[in-house]
């Protein structure tokens, strides 16, 4: 009998949570929604208790379902600790951070973040990808990045935000614009 709560499961787990939706888990994750239906109604039969409440809008999470939840999210964080642990014990290797950022902060992340985080942390190598807001909280969720940085991300149970801080904006206009005319970046 394998476990109900393999890990698989605890993450296909946390986006129908997140969303609401079977349907709307499955097309994030890339998989038939029977898929998920068949291993939520296994791990249900199995523990013995329902997880989901299903309705003609999606789903809604039962007691026990809030409990799995919960269960999934910790047991994430502490895989993600233990990867990043076991990582930095490698004899003369770096520890890996994998940076998923909108391009908006391509440029001010290498000209102000890296260099500095680098001088504290020389044992730290970064990988930097970019991608949309969405696609950067389901690189999180899925463990395909460590951080994201992003503008206005929603919220959501299966991420967490460490920091939020206000961010200049300025509009970009050709020379001799009417629109440049006393204009500033706030």
């Amino acid at each position: 009998m394998s476990d109900p709560l393999e890990n698989r499961f605890l993450r296909d787990f946390i986006c129908v949570a997140e969303g609401g939706s079977i349907r709307g888990a499955a097309d994030w994750l890339g998989v038939a929604a029977s898929v998920i239906s068949r291993n939520v109604l296994d791990a249900e039969i199995r523990l013995g208790v329902q997880l989901l409440e299903r309705n003609l809008r999606g789903v809604r999470l039962t007691s026990a379902g809030e409990l799995v939840r919960e269960h999934a999210l910790q047991r994430q964080d502490e895989n993600t600790y233990l990867f990043d642990q076991l990582q930095t014990l490698g004899e003369g290797r770096q520890q890996l951070v994998r940076i998923a950022l909108g391009e908006g902060f391509a440029s001010d992340l290498m000209q102000n973040g890296l260099k500095p985080l680098y001088a504290i942390h020389p044992e730290f190598c970064y990988s930097i990808d970019l991608a949309g807001t969405e696609e950067l909280q389901r690189r999180v969720v899925q463990g395909q990045a460590d951080i994201a940085i992003a503008y206005n991300p929603s919220i959501s149970e299966a991420t967490r935000s460490l920091a939020v801080q206000r961010h200049p904006l300025c509009a970009v206009v050709p020379r001799g614009s009417a629109l440049a005319e006393g204009a500033r970046c706030v």
